[in-house]
Protein backbone atom coordinates (compact mmCIF):
# COMPACT_ATOMS: atom_id res chain seq x y z
CA UNK A 1 0.00 0.00 0.00
CA UNK A 2 1.60 3.44 -0.78
CA UNK A 3 1.05 6.66 1.08
CA UNK A 4 -1.84 8.20 -1.01
CA UNK A 5 -3.58 4.68 -0.52
CA UNK A 6 -3.02 4.74 2.87
CA UNK A 7 -4.68 8.25 3.47
CA UNK A 8 -7.54 7.62 1.51
CA UNK A 9 -8.30 4.55 3.35
CA UNK A 10 -8.23 6.61 6.57
CA UNK A 11 -11.51 7.29 8.47
CA UNK A 12 -12.74 10.56 9.15
CA UNK A 13 -12.44 10.90 13.27
CA UNK A 14 -15.72 12.08 14.66
CA UNK A 15 -15.21 15.30 16.98
CA UNK A 16 -17.82 14.56 19.39
CA UNK A 17 -16.87 11.67 20.99
CA UNK A 18 -14.43 12.31 24.20
CA UNK A 19 -11.05 14.28 23.15
CA UNK A 20 -9.42 10.91 25.30
CA UNK A 21 -10.62 9.25 22.69
CA UNK A 22 -9.37 10.92 19.86
CA UNK A 23 -6.37 10.96 21.39
CA UNK A 24 -6.11 7.07 21.18
CA UNK A 25 -7.34 6.73 17.65
CA UNK A 26 -4.18 9.62 16.45
CA UNK A 27 -1.93 7.63 18.04
CA UNK A 28 -2.89 4.61 16.74
CA UNK A 29 -3.04 6.00 13.22
CA UNK A 30 0.37 7.86 13.78
CA UNK A 31 1.69 4.32 14.99
CA UNK A 32 0.44 2.20 12.04
CA UNK A 33 1.90 4.81 9.80
CA UNK A 34 4.91 3.70 11.04
CA UNK A 35 4.61 0.32 10.75
CA UNK A 36 3.02 0.04 7.05
CA UNK A 37 5.59 2.37 5.70
CA UNK A 38 8.43 0.83 7.36
CA UNK A 39 11.02 3.01 6.32
CA UNK A 40 12.26 6.63 6.69
CA UNK A 41 9.54 7.88 4.79
CA UNK A 42 7.00 6.28 6.65
CA UNK A 43 8.72 7.23 9.89
CA UNK A 44 8.46 10.96 8.38
CA UNK A 45 4.89 10.73 7.41
CA UNK A 46 3.77 9.17 10.79
CA UNK A 47 6.18 12.15 12.49
CA UNK A 48 4.02 14.63 10.51
CA UNK A 49 0.80 12.84 11.61
CA UNK A 50 1.33 13.12 15.41
CA UNK A 51 2.64 16.80 15.08
CA UNK A 52 -0.65 17.85 12.30
CA UNK A 53 -3.12 16.03 14.18
CA UNK A 54 -1.84 14.77 17.73
CA UNK A 55 -0.94 18.08 19.55
CA UNK A 56 -4.15 19.87 18.96
CA UNK A 57 -6.31 17.29 20.93
CA UNK A 58 -3.25 16.33 23.97
CA UNK A 59 -4.23 19.24 25.85
CA UNK A 60 -0.70 20.32 25.46
CA UNK A 61 -2.01 23.87 26.21
CA UNK A 62 -2.45 22.92 29.56
CA UNK A 63 1.07 23.80 31.66
CA UNK A 64 2.74 20.53 33.00
CA UNK A 65 2.91 22.40 36.92
CA UNK A 66 -1.16 22.17 36.38
CA UNK A 67 -2.40 18.91 37.49
CA UNK A 68 -4.91 19.20 39.51
CA UNK A 69 -8.19 21.90 39.29
CA UNK A 70 -11.07 22.74 42.11
CA UNK A 71 -14.49 23.47 40.43
CA UNK A 72 -16.16 25.39 43.41
CA UNK A 73 -20.12 25.70 43.30
CA UNK A 74 -21.28 28.33 40.31
CA UNK A 75 -21.90 31.89 41.10
CA UNK A 76 -25.56 32.94 39.66
CA UNK A 77 -25.99 37.20 38.86
CA UNK A 78 -28.53 36.63 36.51
CA UNK A 79 -32.19 37.87 36.97
CA UNK A 80 -35.05 34.85 36.10
CA UNK A 81 -33.03 31.95 35.22
CA UNK A 82 -33.86 29.47 38.60
CA UNK A 83 -32.11 28.63 41.50
CA UNK A 84 -31.26 25.06 40.40
CA UNK A 85 -28.91 26.46 37.73
CA UNK A 86 -25.62 26.91 39.75
CA UNK A 87 -25.69 23.50 41.24
CA UNK A 88 -26.61 22.03 37.61
CA UNK A 89 -23.78 23.87 35.93
CA UNK A 90 -21.29 22.83 38.46
CA UNK A 91 -22.59 19.48 38.02
CA UNK A 92 -22.25 19.50 34.32
CA UNK A 93 -18.69 21.11 34.77
CA UNK A 94 -17.26 18.48 36.76
CA UNK A 95 -18.71 15.23 34.87
CA UNK A 96 -17.56 17.32 31.46
CA UNK A 97 -13.81 17.28 33.39
CA UNK A 98 -14.08 13.82 35.09
CA UNK A 99 -15.11 12.39 31.66
CA UNK A 100 -11.64 14.13 29.85
CA UNK A 101 -9.27 13.50 32.80
CA UNK A 102 -7.12 16.77 32.05
CA UNK A 103 -7.15 17.46 35.64
CA UNK A 104 -7.33 15.71 39.14
CA UNK A 105 -10.62 17.51 40.41
CA UNK A 106 -9.42 18.30 44.21
CA UNK A 107 -11.25 20.59 47.12
CA UNK A 108 -8.04 21.89 49.06
CA UNK A 109 -5.06 23.00 47.60
CA UNK A 110 -5.66 22.96 43.89
CA UNK A 111 -2.88 24.45 41.45
CA UNK A 112 -5.72 25.57 39.85
CA UNK A 113 -9.15 27.18 40.31
CA UNK A 114 -12.13 27.30 37.98
CA UNK A 115 -14.72 30.41 39.00
CA UNK A 116 -17.96 30.35 36.65
CA UNK A 117 -20.85 32.61 36.74
CA UNK A 118 -23.66 32.83 34.96
CA UNK A 119 -24.33 36.34 34.29
CA UNK A 120 -27.29 36.35 31.95
CA UNK A 121 -30.62 35.06 30.98
CA UNK A 122 -32.73 36.27 28.47
CA UNK A 123 -35.64 35.43 26.91
CA UNK A 124 -37.30 36.15 23.71
CA UNK A 125 -39.89 34.63 20.65
CA UNK A 126 -37.70 32.94 18.25
CA UNK A 127 -38.43 34.81 14.73
CA UNK A 128 -41.34 33.55 12.47
CA UNK A 129 -42.74 34.79 9.14
CA UNK A 130 -45.31 37.65 8.76
CA UNK A 131 -48.94 36.34 9.10
CA UNK A 132 -47.28 32.70 11.63
CA UNK A 133 -48.81 32.26 15.00
CA UNK A 134 -45.50 32.12 17.34
CA UNK A 135 -44.37 28.99 18.53
CA UNK A 136 -41.05 28.85 19.47
CA UNK A 137 -39.17 30.86 22.46
CA UNK A 138 -35.27 31.92 22.28
CA UNK A 139 -33.73 31.34 25.60
CA UNK A 140 -29.82 33.07 26.01
CA UNK A 141 -27.65 31.95 28.96
CA UNK A 142 -24.33 33.64 28.82
CA UNK A 143 -21.78 32.62 31.74
CA UNK A 144 -18.46 34.47 32.25
CA UNK A 145 -15.42 32.03 33.65
CA UNK A 146 -12.32 32.91 36.43
CA UNK A 147 -9.52 30.87 35.83
CA UNK A 148 -6.75 31.10 38.61
CA UNK A 149 -3.06 29.65 38.49
CA UNK A 150 -2.31 28.99 42.20
CA UNK A 151 0.78 27.83 41.38
CA UNK A 152 2.49 30.90 39.69
CA UNK A 153 -0.45 33.18 41.43
CA UNK A 154 -1.45 34.07 38.13
CA UNK A 155 -5.14 34.83 36.59
CA UNK A 156 -4.95 32.83 33.26
CA UNK A 157 -8.77 34.55 32.58
CA UNK A 158 -10.05 37.31 34.69
CA UNK A 159 -13.26 36.95 33.90
CA UNK A 160 -12.92 38.67 30.45
CA UNK A 161 -13.71 35.08 28.54
CA UNK A 162 -17.86 34.57 28.43
CA UNK A 163 -18.94 31.54 27.20
CA UNK A 164 -23.23 32.35 25.75
CA UNK A 165 -25.58 29.49 24.35
CA UNK A 166 -28.75 30.00 22.87
CA UNK A 167 -31.34 27.42 23.05
CA UNK A 168 -34.93 27.21 21.52
CA UNK A 169 -38.15 25.83 22.78
CA UNK A 170 -41.69 25.09 21.86
CA UNK A 171 -44.37 27.83 23.63
CA UNK A 172 -46.75 24.67 23.92
CA UNK A 173 -44.42 22.60 26.29
CA UNK A 174 -44.61 25.90 28.97
CA UNK A 175 -42.34 25.69 31.84
CA UNK A 176 -41.12 22.27 31.21
CA UNK A 177 -39.69 23.02 27.76
CA UNK A 178 -38.19 26.60 29.43
CA UNK A 179 -36.04 24.33 31.76
CA UNK A 180 -35.30 21.55 29.60
CA UNK A 181 -34.22 24.24 27.69
CA UNK A 182 -31.58 26.30 30.07
CA UNK A 183 -30.54 22.49 30.99
CA UNK A 184 -29.15 22.08 27.52
CA UNK A 185 -27.86 25.50 27.43
CA UNK A 186 -25.98 25.21 30.94
CA UNK A 187 -24.37 21.38 29.39
CA UNK A 188 -23.12 23.37 26.21
CA UNK A 189 -21.33 26.15 28.37
CA UNK A 190 -19.40 23.49 30.26
CA UNK A 191 -18.39 21.49 26.99
CA UNK A 192 -17.00 24.68 25.81
CA UNK A 193 -15.26 25.81 28.93
CA UNK A 194 -13.77 22.78 28.82
CA UNK A 195 -12.53 22.20 25.44
CA UNK A 196 -11.61 26.04 26.33
CA UNK A 197 -9.53 25.34 28.97
CA UNK A 198 -7.86 21.71 27.42
CA UNK A 199 -7.74 23.99 24.11
CA UNK A 200 -5.88 27.06 25.75
CA UNK A 201 -8.53 28.98 23.62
Amino acid sequence: MNILSFFRHLKVINLHVPLRLIRGQVFVLCLAGFLRFGSLIGFGGALSMALAGCYSFTGGSIPPHLKTLSIPLADDTSVGGGPQMRETLTQQLVQAFRRENAFSLVQERPDAVLEVTITNVTESIATVQQGEQERDKQIIVTAKVVYQDRVKQKSVWNGDKQFPSTQTYAIAAGLQGREAAIDKALRQIANDILVAVVSGW
